[in-house]
């Protein structure tokens, strides 16, 4: 298993007018887009899961996500580049953000 590796900014997935999320939370993975999704229900248990995803229309720094996540999940933005499906991680901040 991976080490444990801290993300220091979490983003809560809304609906608004569909679901956008930054853009900078999109890694690249075997040619696909992908996001890391927060799992776990308390600071023992959180781990994050590799989530394909299909993106629609772009706008300044937010991209709309047609399928692959779901309002009220949270993503990971800094630090998504070090992450592996599964891993644990310490989330050092969350933040909601308004598209």
């Amino acid at each position: 298993m991976p080490p444990q590796k801290s993300v220091n900014l979490v983003f809560q997935v809304r609906e608004k007018g569909g679901i956008w999320i930054p853009s900078e939370a999109i890694q690249y993975k075997d040619d696909q887009q992908v996001v890391y999704v927060l799992a776990g229900f308390d600071a023992a248990s959180a781990h994050v899961l590799e989530r394909p995803i299909v993106v629609g229309d772009a706008k300044e720094s937010a991209v709309e996500v047609k399928s692959g996540i779901y309002p009220g999940e949270k993503i990971v933005l800094k630090g998504a580049s070090l992450l592996q499906h599964n891993q644990k991680v310490d989330v050092i901040g969350q933040e909601a953000l308004e598209l």
